[in-house]
């Protein structure tokens, strides 16, 4: 949905910049659509600043 990669994301996450992951299982995360939108939607208005 993104097109970034995992390793990306995860130092994202780490440097509170992306919306934390749930688990769902031993090595199985997901996150919410809403999440990721939002958080599109927010690098979307900050681009057009």
């Amino acid at each position: 949905m993104t097109s970034l990669s995992k390793s990306t994301i995860y130092k994202m996450i780490a440097e509170k910049k992306f919306p934390r992951q749930i688990q769902i299982g031993p090595q199985q995360v997901v996150w919410t659509k809403h999440d990721v939108q939002d958080w599109m939607n927010q690098k979307i208005q900050e681009a057009a600043l």
